[in-house]
Protein backbone atom coordinates (compact mmCIF):
# COMPACT_ATOMS: atom_id res chain seq x y z
CA UNK A 1 0.00 0.00 0.00
CA UNK A 2 2.66 2.54 1.05
CA UNK A 3 4.87 1.39 -1.80
CA UNK A 4 2.18 2.69 -4.13
CA UNK A 5 2.12 6.03 -2.34
CA UNK A 6 5.91 6.39 -2.35
CA UNK A 7 6.51 4.96 -5.81
CA UNK A 8 8.83 2.38 -4.28
CA UNK A 9 9.34 -1.18 -5.44
CA UNK A 10 7.64 -3.60 -3.02
CA UNK A 11 10.95 -5.47 -2.70
CA UNK A 12 12.57 -2.25 -1.53
CA UNK A 13 10.09 -2.03 1.32
CA UNK A 14 10.67 -5.66 2.31
CA UNK A 15 14.44 -5.17 2.40
CA UNK A 16 14.24 -1.90 4.30
CA UNK A 17 11.93 -3.45 6.88
CA UNK A 18 14.38 -6.31 7.46
CA UNK A 19 12.00 -8.92 6.07
CA UNK A 20 13.34 -11.98 4.20
CA UNK A 21 13.37 -11.95 0.40
CA UNK A 22 10.37 -13.80 -1.03
CA UNK A 23 10.75 -16.98 -3.05
CA UNK A 24 11.50 -16.36 -6.73
CA UNK A 25 13.71 -13.28 -6.29
CA UNK A 26 17.00 -13.04 -8.16
CA UNK A 27 19.71 -10.46 -7.46
CA UNK A 28 21.33 -8.80 -10.49
CA UNK A 29 24.70 -7.63 -9.20
CA UNK A 30 25.70 -6.06 -12.53
CA UNK A 31 22.48 -4.19 -13.17
CA UNK A 32 22.67 -0.47 -14.02
CA UNK A 33 22.79 1.99 -11.15
CA UNK A 34 19.13 2.80 -11.25
CA UNK A 35 18.47 2.43 -7.54
CA UNK A 36 17.59 -0.53 -5.37
CA UNK A 37 14.42 -1.34 -7.27
CA UNK A 38 16.40 -1.61 -10.51
CA UNK A 39 18.69 -4.26 -9.07
CA UNK A 40 16.00 -6.52 -7.60
CA UNK A 41 14.02 -8.66 -9.97
CA UNK A 42 11.66 -11.56 -9.62
CA UNK A 43 13.02 -14.74 -11.14
CA UNK A 44 10.99 -17.40 -12.89
CA UNK A 45 13.08 -20.09 -11.23
CA UNK A 46 11.86 -21.15 -7.80
CA UNK A 47 14.18 -20.30 -4.97
CA UNK A 48 14.44 -21.46 -1.38
CA UNK A 49 12.69 -19.05 0.94
CA UNK A 50 14.81 -17.53 3.69
CA UNK A 51 13.75 -17.50 7.34
CA UNK A 52 15.37 -14.14 8.03
CA UNK A 53 16.80 -11.08 6.31
CA UNK A 54 20.21 -12.69 5.75
CA UNK A 55 19.25 -13.68 2.19
CA UNK A 56 19.65 -10.09 0.96
CA UNK A 57 23.01 -8.95 -0.46
CA UNK A 58 24.85 -6.38 1.65
CA UNK A 59 24.16 -3.58 -0.85
CA UNK A 60 20.46 -3.88 -0.07
CA UNK A 61 21.08 -2.74 3.54
CA UNK A 62 18.34 -4.95 5.02
CA UNK A 63 16.88 -3.49 8.17
CA UNK A 64 19.38 -0.62 8.09
CA UNK A 65 19.04 2.08 10.74
CA UNK A 66 18.17 4.62 8.05
CA UNK A 67 15.58 2.43 6.35
CA UNK A 68 12.57 4.12 7.94
CA UNK A 69 13.97 7.56 7.13
CA UNK A 70 14.59 6.58 3.50
CA UNK A 71 11.05 5.28 3.11
CA UNK A 72 9.56 8.25 4.92
CA UNK A 73 11.44 10.67 2.68
CA UNK A 74 10.25 8.84 -0.42
CA UNK A 75 6.63 9.07 0.66
CA UNK A 76 6.95 12.67 1.82
CA UNK A 77 8.31 13.66 -1.58
CA UNK A 78 5.06 12.54 -3.19
CA UNK A 79 2.88 14.75 -0.98
CA UNK A 80 1.80 18.23 -1.91
CA UNK A 81 2.94 19.99 1.26
CA UNK A 82 1.13 23.10 2.42
CA UNK A 83 0.70 25.19 5.54
CA UNK A 84 -2.61 23.47 6.11
CA UNK A 85 -3.46 19.94 7.05
CA UNK A 86 -6.43 18.14 5.62
CA UNK A 87 -8.90 16.43 7.83
CA UNK A 88 -11.12 13.76 6.43
CA UNK A 89 -13.84 12.98 8.94
CA UNK A 90 -17.09 14.57 9.98
CA UNK A 91 -18.19 16.38 12.10
CA UNK A 92 -15.28 18.64 13.09
CA UNK A 93 -15.09 19.21 16.84
CA UNK A 94 -13.95 22.64 18.02
CA UNK A 95 -13.06 24.38 21.26
CA UNK A 96 -13.41 22.45 24.49
CA UNK A 97 -15.14 19.63 22.60
CA UNK A 98 -11.75 18.44 21.30
CA UNK A 99 -10.30 17.91 24.78
CA UNK A 100 -13.63 16.66 26.12
CA UNK A 101 -13.77 13.93 23.48
CA UNK A 102 -10.34 12.68 24.61
CA UNK A 103 -11.42 12.76 28.24
CA UNK A 104 -14.60 10.83 27.48
CA UNK A 105 -12.72 8.25 25.42
CA UNK A 106 -10.21 7.68 28.23
CA UNK A 107 -12.94 7.34 30.83
CA UNK A 108 -14.55 4.65 28.70
CA UNK A 109 -11.20 2.93 28.17
CA UNK A 110 -10.49 2.83 31.91
CA UNK A 111 -13.94 1.39 32.62
CA UNK A 112 -13.36 -1.27 29.94
CA UNK A 113 -9.98 -2.15 31.44
CA UNK A 114 -11.46 -2.56 34.90
CA UNK A 115 -14.30 -4.74 33.61
CA UNK A 116 -11.95 -7.00 31.65
CA UNK A 117 -9.61 -7.29 34.64
CA UNK A 118 -12.54 -8.51 36.73
CA UNK A 119 -13.50 -11.00 34.03
CA UNK A 120 -9.92 -12.26 33.87
CA UNK A 121 -9.82 -12.73 37.63
CA UNK A 122 -12.97 -14.89 37.42
CA UNK A 123 -11.90 -16.78 34.29
CA UNK A 124 -11.28 -20.56 34.46
CA UNK A 125 -7.65 -21.57 34.85
CA UNK A 126 -7.75 -23.19 31.40
CA UNK A 127 -8.48 -19.82 29.89
CA UNK A 128 -5.81 -18.05 31.94
CA UNK A 129 -3.25 -20.55 30.66
CA UNK A 130 -4.08 -19.26 27.20
CA UNK A 131 -5.14 -22.66 25.98
CA UNK A 132 -4.94 -22.43 22.15
CA UNK A 133 -8.46 -23.79 21.92
CA UNK A 134 -9.81 -20.89 23.96
CA UNK A 135 -10.15 -17.80 21.78
CA UNK A 136 -10.74 -14.63 23.77
CA UNK A 137 -10.72 -11.23 22.11
CA UNK A 138 -10.01 -7.85 23.54
CA UNK A 139 -9.33 -4.38 22.17
CA UNK A 140 -6.95 -3.73 19.29
CA UNK A 141 -6.81 0.04 18.89
CA UNK A 142 -4.15 2.22 20.51
CA UNK A 143 -5.76 5.63 20.09
CA UNK A 144 -8.78 7.14 21.85
CA UNK A 145 -11.94 6.64 19.81
CA UNK A 146 -15.31 8.34 19.79
CA UNK A 147 -15.51 11.94 18.58
CA UNK A 148 -11.76 12.60 18.77
CA UNK A 149 -10.10 14.67 16.05
CA UNK A 150 -7.55 13.15 13.65
CA UNK A 151 -5.88 14.83 10.68
CA UNK A 152 -3.81 13.80 7.69
CA UNK A 153 -1.59 16.03 5.58
CA UNK A 154 -2.20 17.29 2.03
CA UNK A 155 -3.15 15.53 -1.16
CA UNK A 156 -1.50 12.63 -2.96
CA UNK A 157 -2.36 11.86 -6.57
CA UNK A 158 -6.04 12.58 -7.08
CA UNK A 159 -6.85 12.05 -3.39
CA UNK A 160 -7.49 15.11 -1.23
CA UNK A 161 -5.71 13.53 1.80
CA UNK A 162 -2.86 11.05 2.05
CA UNK A 163 -4.70 9.28 4.85
CA UNK A 164 -7.29 8.07 2.36
CA UNK A 165 -4.57 6.01 0.68
CA UNK A 166 -3.02 4.71 3.90
CA UNK A 167 -6.04 3.59 5.93
CA UNK A 168 -4.98 0.60 8.04
CA UNK A 169 -8.41 -0.96 8.54
CA UNK A 170 -10.87 0.39 5.96
CA UNK A 171 -14.53 -0.48 6.41
CA UNK A 172 -15.44 -0.56 2.74
CA UNK A 173 -16.92 2.26 0.73
CA UNK A 174 -17.58 5.39 2.76
CA UNK A 175 -18.25 9.07 2.26
CA UNK A 176 -15.88 11.62 3.81
CA UNK A 177 -16.41 15.32 4.27
CA UNK A 178 -12.91 16.71 3.69
CA UNK A 179 -11.94 19.90 5.51
CA UNK A 180 -8.92 22.16 5.20
CA UNK A 181 -7.62 22.83 8.69
CA UNK A 182 -5.02 25.46 9.61
CA UNK A 183 -2.79 24.55 12.56
CA UNK A 184 -1.26 27.06 14.98
CA UNK A 185 2.51 27.08 14.29
CA UNK A 186 3.07 27.15 18.07
CA UNK A 187 1.18 23.88 18.58
CA UNK A 188 3.15 21.35 20.65
CA UNK A 189 3.19 18.14 18.61
CA UNK A 190 4.91 14.96 19.75
CA UNK A 191 6.50 13.20 16.78
CA UNK A 192 6.67 9.41 16.38
CA UNK A 193 9.31 8.59 13.76
CA UNK A 194 10.54 5.26 15.17
CA UNK A 195 9.58 2.60 17.75
CA UNK A 196 11.58 4.27 20.53
CA UNK A 197 9.47 7.44 20.17
CA UNK A 198 6.27 5.48 20.77
CA UNK A 199 7.85 3.56 23.65
CA UNK A 200 9.01 6.77 25.36
CA UNK A 201 5.57 8.36 25.07
CA UNK A 202 3.94 5.36 26.73
CA UNK A 203 6.63 5.19 29.43
CA UNK A 204 6.26 8.89 30.24
CA UNK A 205 2.45 8.67 30.51
CA UNK A 206 1.71 4.99 31.29
CA UNK A 207 -1.71 3.43 31.57
CA UNK A 208 -1.86 -0.33 32.12
CA UNK A 209 -3.95 -2.02 29.42
CA UNK A 210 -2.94 -5.63 30.02
CA UNK A 211 -6.45 -6.87 30.69
CA UNK A 212 -7.90 -5.52 27.46
CA UNK A 213 -4.89 -6.16 25.18
CA UNK A 214 -3.26 -9.37 26.42
CA UNK A 215 -5.41 -11.52 24.13
CA UNK A 216 -5.24 -9.81 20.73
CA UNK A 217 -1.81 -8.22 21.14
CA UNK A 218 -0.39 -11.35 22.70
CA UNK A 219 -1.60 -13.58 19.87
CA UNK A 220 -0.34 -11.14 17.25
CA UNK A 221 3.14 -10.59 18.71
CA UNK A 222 3.68 -13.83 20.64
CA UNK A 223 4.59 -11.77 23.70
CA UNK A 224 3.28 -12.44 27.20
CA UNK A 225 3.49 -9.83 29.92
CA UNK A 226 2.26 -6.38 30.86
CA UNK A 227 1.10 -3.92 28.19
CA UNK A 228 0.80 -0.16 28.50
CA UNK A 229 -0.48 2.71 26.37
CA UNK A 230 -0.17 6.46 26.74
CA UNK A 231 -2.73 7.92 29.13
CA UNK A 232 -4.06 10.51 26.74
CA UNK A 233 -5.33 12.79 29.49
CA UNK A 234 -1.79 12.92 30.89
CA UNK A 235 -0.29 13.41 27.43
CA UNK A 236 -2.67 16.34 26.86
CA UNK A 237 -1.13 18.19 29.80
CA UNK A 238 2.12 18.51 27.82
CA UNK A 239 1.26 18.07 24.15
CA UNK A 240 -1.43 19.44 21.84
CA UNK A 241 -1.16 16.56 19.38
CA UNK A 242 0.65 13.32 18.56
CA UNK A 243 1.80 12.74 14.98
CA UNK A 244 2.79 9.34 13.58
CA UNK A 245 4.83 9.96 10.45
CA UNK A 246 5.05 7.60 7.50
CA UNK A 247 8.46 6.44 8.73
CA UNK A 248 7.06 6.04 12.24
CA UNK A 249 4.16 3.96 11.01
CA UNK A 250 6.31 1.70 8.83
CA UNK A 251 8.84 1.03 11.58
CA UNK A 252 6.47 0.79 14.54
CA UNK A 253 2.93 -0.31 13.65
CA UNK A 254 1.77 -3.71 14.96
CA UNK A 255 5.09 -4.47 16.66
CA UNK A 256 5.70 -5.07 20.36
CA UNK A 257 7.79 -2.10 21.51
CA UNK A 258 9.68 -2.32 24.79
CA UNK A 259 8.74 0.58 27.03
CA UNK A 260 9.71 0.67 30.72
CA UNK A 261 9.88 -1.63 33.75
CA UNK A 262 9.42 -4.77 31.68
CA UNK A 263 6.30 -3.47 29.91
CA UNK A 264 5.66 -3.20 26.20
CA UNK A 265 3.36 -1.16 24.01
CA UNK A 266 1.96 -1.45 20.50
CA UNK A 267 0.89 1.06 17.85
CA UNK A 268 -2.35 -0.28 16.39
CA UNK A 269 -5.21 1.25 14.46
CA UNK A 270 -3.33 4.39 13.45
CA UNK A 271 -2.73 5.31 9.83
CA UNK A 272 0.50 6.59 8.32
CA UNK A 273 0.98 10.36 8.57
CA UNK A 274 -1.85 10.80 11.05
CA UNK A 275 -2.16 13.26 13.93
CA UNK A 276 -4.36 12.88 16.98
CA UNK A 277 -5.32 16.28 18.40
CA UNK A 278 -5.74 16.60 22.15
CA UNK A 279 -6.92 20.21 22.12
CA UNK A 280 -8.16 22.82 19.66
CA UNK A 281 -5.14 24.48 18.06
CA UNK A 282 -6.89 25.14 14.74
CA UNK A 283 -6.49 28.61 13.29
CA UNK A 284 -9.11 28.12 10.57
CA UNK A 285 -11.35 25.41 9.16
CA UNK A 286 -13.20 25.27 5.89
CA UNK A 287 -15.00 22.53 3.95
CA UNK A 288 -12.90 21.41 1.00
CA UNK A 289 -14.72 18.61 -0.79
CA UNK A 290 -16.66 15.40 -0.34
CA UNK A 291 -14.95 12.15 -1.25
CA UNK A 292 -16.64 8.77 -1.65
CA UNK A 293 -14.82 5.48 -2.04
CA UNK A 294 -12.92 2.77 -0.21
CA UNK A 295 -9.83 4.11 1.58
CA UNK A 296 -6.63 2.22 0.93
CA UNK A 297 -4.36 1.44 -2.03
CA UNK A 298 -7.21 0.95 -4.48
CA UNK A 299 -8.15 4.59 -3.91
CA UNK A 300 -4.96 5.57 -5.75
CA UNK A 301 -6.00 3.90 -9.00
Amino acid sequence: MLADVAGLDSLTLLAAAGMPPPAGVAFLESAPSGGLGARLRRSRRPRRAHGDASGWPEWVNPGGDDAAAIIGAAVASTLQESAERVWYSDPLARGDDVARAVETAEEGAVAEEQAMARDWARAPRRERRRDPEVIVTGTWWSGPLGGTVWTSRGSVGDLPAVGLACAEDPLGEEEFAVWAVGIDPAARVYEVHEPADWGRLAAAHPRDVTASRRHDWGRWTGREGRWILPDWRSVAARWDGVHVSVAGYLSTARMAVDSADGTATLLAGWDADQTLWLRDVFTATSPLTTWRGTPGPEALS
